[in-house]
């Protein structure tokens, strides 16, 4: 399977259910393990924080925000000329990592787009099962899930 994570939770839950070599392609908030931030970029965020204060950070989201531009430029080709099979995404926060609405035009037809969306621990625990099942891997999630309960 080809997947591309655009959630670094995600891109965390594959590694420890030992499927990395099955990312071609992240967001650059995907930066663990080490071995993450070595994948293709497909997307990025349109504002380097790295020397702003948290009101100019806030100045620029509201901003993005009110004008209707995502915070987050994804790079269609590069994720056509990788030929996912999968793409993970959440739709819980729009300021937080790539959604699925970033996603609607840089999808190739047949990619499968999946949300993660967890809003309670337990619910975390849930998508770690749930994303290994879909992956294949049951039981790798049951024995990871496990661990976190």
């Amino acid at each position: 399977m080809r997947i591309i994570s655009l959630l670094p939770s995600a891109t965390d839950i594959i590694a420890e259910l030992g499927l990395l070599d099955w990312v071609v392609g992240v967001s650059d908030d995907c930066n663990w393990p080490p071995e993450a931030a070595q994948k293709p970029l497909v997307a990025r965020t349109r504002i380097d924080v790295s020397s702003l204060t948290s009101a100019r950070i806030e100045e620029l989201v509201s901003s993005s925000a009110s004008d209707g531009h995502s915070l987050y430029a994804v790079d269609s080709k590069l994720i056509d000329t990788l030929k996912p099979d999968l793409l993970i995404t959440q739709d819980l926060c729009a300021v937080c990592a790539v959604s699925s609405d970033d996603l609607s035009t840089a999808c190739p037809v047949g990619a499968e787009v999946w949300s993660m969306n967890p809003s309670r621990f337990d619910d975390v625990v849930e998508s770690v099962i749930a994303l290994a099942d879909r992956l294949g891997v049951p039981e790798r999630g049951a024995a990871l899930a496990g661990t976190m309960r």
